[in-house]
C-alpha cells in the first residue's frame, strides 16, 4: 500500500503519548525470563514498546525485538487483519505500526499485535475507543 510519507514520519516518529493512554495488556513470551535483558538474549520476541490503551485516531505502533526478526501480525477482535486499504501495516526496523486511514464506531474494540519467530510468541493487546462527534 502507498502511504503519504508525512504520516509514516509522523506515525513513527510520535515521541509523546496522550495524558489518556494507558498500559495494553503485554504477554512476552515465556514467563522463565526474569528480566528483558535474559529474554532479549534468548532471542524470543519481546515488546520493548508495547501498544497502549487509548482513543488514538489513526494510528498505533509498538516495538518488538527478536532474533530471528518477529514476523508481526494485526488482529481485531481475534481475527487476523489483512494489510489493505482500511488496515495498513508500516514497518520499519523494530517498530510496527497498524494505520487506519479513517476510523468508524465498529472499528471500537480490542486489538492485538503478535510477533512470532522460533524461538518463541509474544503478544500486546489494547482497547481501541472511537468518539463520535455531531457537527
Amino acid at each position: 500500500m502507498q502511504f503519504e510519507q508525512q504520516e509514516i514520519d509522523a506515525a513513527l516518529q510520535k515521541k509523546k503519548e496522550d495524558d489518556v493512554e494507558e498500559e495494553g495488556s503485554i504477554i512476552n513470551g515465556s514467563a522463565a525470563y526474569e528480566d528483558e535483558e535474559d529474554h532479549a538474549r534468548s532471542g524470543a520476541p519481546w515488546f520493548k514498546k508495547p501498544l497502549k490503551t487509548n482513543q488514538w485516531w489513526t494510528r498505533s505502533r509498538v516495538k518488538i525485538t527478536g532474533e530471528p526478526k518477529p514476523e508481526v501480525t494485526w488482529w481485531f477482535e481475534g481475527e487476523m487483519l489483512q494489510d489493505c486499504e482500511d488496515y495498513q501495516y508500516i514497518e520499519r526496523g523494530e517498530t510496527s505500526c497498524l494505520y487506519l486511514p479513517e476510523t468508524f464506531p465498529e472499528d471500537e474494540g480490542e486489538y492485538m499485535c503478535k510477533a512470532v519467530n522460533s524461538r518463541g510468541t509474544a503478544a500486546s493487546t489494547c482497547i481501541l475507543t472511537i468518539e463520535t462527534y455531531d457537527y
